[in-house]
């Protein structure tokens, strides 16, 4: 996700411009994050995370039925759906009375766009911040500075148990066009000055490229990393290639967006010398959580109400559920019972002692890589970006079987039009500089029911792993 807004006229300016115009973006934020409510909600996370089971849970049901009554009253979707039922917001009195509330879907979102957003709060004083999906429309979610303070207080939380301090230089891998598309020749990566920050584009990664990034990493002496673990394991798989290493000064690699993969967290760990810790947050701002020392999640019950559903829609307490969320910080778009689509392996304890449901693996984000002839290697998130005017799709799965080829199937919605499909297909070849052919396939059937779900499915990533793949011309499948 990201809260970076990049003006048309940003990829016509000399490199030297950019960077100042992407430190005074890192400028505003950096006001805004480091304010007094920042250490204030640190503070208060501290606070509550000490308090025993029972005292959480009793302060965790104020904060949703505070919640439930300002969407009710705030808010044109919860009011009509509240009324609907016949509820109001006296009614919650316990967790049993909250579970009856009725789900929020992604598709809600879409079809509600105005009415899911409070009325109460200035659009001018909120960030739009933006996230990709793989189905439905994706969209910007509405965030109040306060609910963005919240989601980087967490944030800081994590990396200080770490023993590491927030204010030491960084590197974040993403996927805003903070590099122009066209730019075929280092550097790959901007500077914001204020948070100490170097951002480096996924969309420019090849195997062509890769010795800049590192080069680059090695120059700048990051403290920690940020970024895709699909991505970071690319660099991985270089650096063992040619028996290097990544800069000494790092401590710590943090990840997040998608699933990391046990091959995965081993390859970076090794290459990079440090730990990787992984994190699971996104723009809706409903549920945060992130791994202990002994690699299971825990939930934040600061951030928001998490549950765990099955697919019968009953409460999970050990295995296999859909994460659902009610957010704690976001007032804009205060979505209650809201369904990730992501899923979760709940598991009932860990030896670690710290709070908060625990979780043993995140496996709603999973996806494969996306190969060109000339060895540009796309991750499954970077993927996600063709679906910027996918409107009216239930599903989009994406396969590769052919290192030349790749076939989109569009599960369509009633409104679906050609017009989508071909603007996903647009964004894709850009994505894949035009080497691949790229066909659509628009299925009149109903998208297949399962509860684990692959963006892009490749074959050929399958038999060809990133280090090896790094060291040949061409992968195969």
């Amino acid at each position: 996700m990201s809260v970076f807004a990049i003006p048309f006229f940003y990829s016509k300016m000399p490199i030297i411009i950019q960077n100042i115009a992407v430190s005074l973006g890192g400028l505003r934020l950096h006001h805004t994050r480091k304010g007094k409510m920042f250490y204030k909600t640190k503070a208060d996370i501290d606070r509550i995370v000490a308090l025993k089971e029972d005292e959480i849970s009793a302060w965790q049901l104020d904060k949703v039925k505070k919640i439930v009554a300002y969407a009710y009253h705030h808010v044109p979707f919860y009011r009509k759906r509240f009324d609907g039922i016949g509820f109001r917001p006296d009614d919650l009195r316990s967790w049993e009375d909250y579970r009856q509330l009725p789900f929020t879907t992604k598709n809600d979102l879409t079809e509600h766009e105005t009415e899911i957003v409070s009325t109460r709060v200035k659009k001018s004083m909120c960030f739009p911040v933006y996230t990709t999906g793989t189905t439905g429309k994706p969209r910007p979610i509405l965030t109040t500075r306060d609910a963005v303070v919240a989601h980087y207080a967490h944030f800081s939380k994590i990396i200080e148990m770490r023993g590491i301090d927030t204010d030491s230089r960084w590197v974040r891998f993403g996927g805003t066009k903070i590099v122009p598309e066209h730019q075929k020749k280092s550097p790959f990566w901007r500077y914001n000055y204020f948070e100490k920050q170097m951002y480096m584009s996924i969309r420019h990664i090849s195997r062509k490229t890769v010795k800049d990034y590192i080069d680059a990493l090695n120059r700048f002496r990051p403290v920690y990393i940020n970024g895709f673990p699909s991505v970071l394991s690319v660099l991985a798989g270089w650096l063992c290639e040619n028996n290097l290493r990544g800069p000494s000064s790092l401590r710590l690699i943090i990840c997040d967006s998608e699933s990391i993969l046990p091959d995965q967290r081993k390859l970076i760990e090794s290459a990079f010398s440090c730990k990787v810790l992984d994190y699971y947050g996104m723009a809706e701002k409903v549920v945060f959580m992130a791994q202990c020392e002994k690699g299971n999640y825990h939930v934040y019950p600061t951030y928001g109400a998490a549950e765990f559903i099955s697919e019968d829609m009953k409460p999970v307490i050990s295995g296999l559920g859909m994460i659902v969320g009610t957010t704690l910080v976001n007032n804009a778009t205060p979505l209650i019972r809201y369904m990730t689509e992501d899923i979760a392996r709940v598991t009932p304890s860990c030896e670690c002692g710290m709070g908060g449901q625990p979780v043993s693996d995140i496996e709603g984000r999973m996806g494969d890589f996306v190969y060109t002839p000339s060895g540009k290697i796309i991750s499954p998130t970077l993927m996600e970006f063709c679906m910027r005017n996918v409107r009216n799709a239930k599903k989009v799965m994406v396969e590769q079987d052919d290192i030349k080829m790749l076939t989109v199937h569009f599960y369509p919605d009633r409104e679906f039009s050609q017009d989508e499909a071909d603007d996903f297909v647009h964004v894709a070849r850009e994505l894949t500089d035009n080497e691949i052919e790229i066909r659509t396939v628009v299925h009149p059937e109903p998208p297949p029911k399962t509860i684990k779900y692959r963006f892009v499915l490749s074959r050929i990533a399958r038999q060809s792993h990133w280090n090896k793949a790094l060291g040949s011309n061409n992968p195969t499948h």
